[in-house]
């Protein structure tokens, strides 16, 4: 295995620094938290300060703010930085260390890695069962980790990322981000480096599964195994419960096997079988009420989340049935009408 050395140079440059301040602005749009405008105040000076605290070693995480998002039934919680130095400081981090750990990753793995996505996996696993005969019946094994952000071990990665990187000083910076989750136990839900190394630490999972010659897809911590025999992946089920044990993480208990010509691959918000791809149920339903309180009150909020949802579930045979089912073309060209201005007006 290749390890990775001479980073940190690199990662903390005043130029870096600039670069990602830039980059992080950006991502916010047009939020503008008051720590990012008393740094913009003095730009040069609060990032040479800022490079000299990480080349002398005395740079530390802040406290993370915490908030509670509801997504369906689940209720996540979230923990993000807010202190403008550490978002610049992450991005350094995520955008040259986190590269070179990405390049390390399966091909299947899609969560969190820029050029990826769940359309990239959606694409991939449609043609991969496309090349199944027919005749042939597949079975999946569906899993899923219990609580898996907030259950990764900080001696486990902080092991399995000195045997990949012996630059001494950005395993000190990395380690001081892992160090500062609530709680001192996991990763945190919001951070920019949280999904980069989650992905790092489930690569060994990755690697053998792939190894053994079955269609795999992962997307954060949402796993299937497609396959023809049915034994073979009741083997990997208990091979894969042993190996998640030497990780510290466990299995949720509604992981299972079946054939996917019944149930189909829920994945990502869709269900995929041999030749289809639908959209989950629930999302439609959602569609559906977001859809019919646009009709009755158009808003630029009813339009963000119109628009966003459509360009998610598109490439379904659901996406196109569905926009001209739920909205009639007046409602289209009106929704193109104001998406447009929309837009205009953010670019000014």
């Amino acid at each position: 295995m290749k390890r990775i050395g001479n980073i940190f140079q690199d990662m903390i440059a005043v130029e870096t620094l600039r670069r990602f301040h830039v980059e992080a602005k950006k991502a916010k749009g047009k939020k503008r938290l008051r720590s990012m405008l008393d740094f913009e105040a003095d730009l040069e000076n609060n990032l040479a300060a800022l490079h000299e605290s990480l080349l002398n070693g005395t740079w530390r995480m802040h406290p993370l703010k915490r908030m509670y998002r509801r997504e369906g039934h689940k209720l996540r919680m979230i923990d993000y930085a807010i202190w403008w130095p550490d978002i610049i400081v992450q991005r350094a981090i995520g955008r040259t260390l986190g590269v070179k750990l990405n390049q390390s990753l399966v091909n299947e793995t899609y969560a969190g890695i820029p050029g990826r996505g769940i359309h990239n996996a959606l694409r991939r696993l449609r043609r991969r069962l496309a090349e199944i005969p027919p005749d042939v019946p597949i079975y999946c094994y569906k899993l899923d980790i219990r609580k898996f952000y907030y259950s990764i071990p900080h001696d486990r990665l902080k092991l399995a990322l000195t045997r990949k990187v012996k630059d001494r000083r950005a395993l000190d910076l990395l380690f001081g981000i892992i160090d500062s989750a609530p709680e001192g136990v996991g990763l945190p839900i919001g951070t920019f480096v949280s999904p980069i190394l989650s992905n790092f630490y489930l690569s060994p999972i990755d690697h053998y599964v792939k190894s053994q010659g079955f269609l795999y897809c992962r997307y954060c911590d949402d796993i299937v195994i497609v396959g023809t025999d049915k034994n073979r992946l009741r083997d990997l089920k208990a091979e894969l419960h042993r190996r998640f044990a030497d990780l510290g993480l466990t299995v949720k208990p509604n992981e299972q096997i079946f054939p996917i010509s019944r149930f189909g691959i829920d994945i990502g918000g869709f269900v995929v079988r041999r030749n289809t791809a639908i959209v989950r149920r629930g999302i439609e339903r959602n569609f559906r009420k977001n859809a019919r309180r646009f009709k009755r009150r158009p808003t630029l909020h009813g339009l963000r989340s119109l628009a966003s949802q459509w360009g998610w579930f598109k490439p379904t045979m659901t996406g196109a049935r569905l926009w001209k089912k739920t909205l009639n073309v007046s409602h289209i060209k009106e929704l193109n009408e104001q998406y447009k201005e929309l837009n205009n007006g953010s670019n000014h």
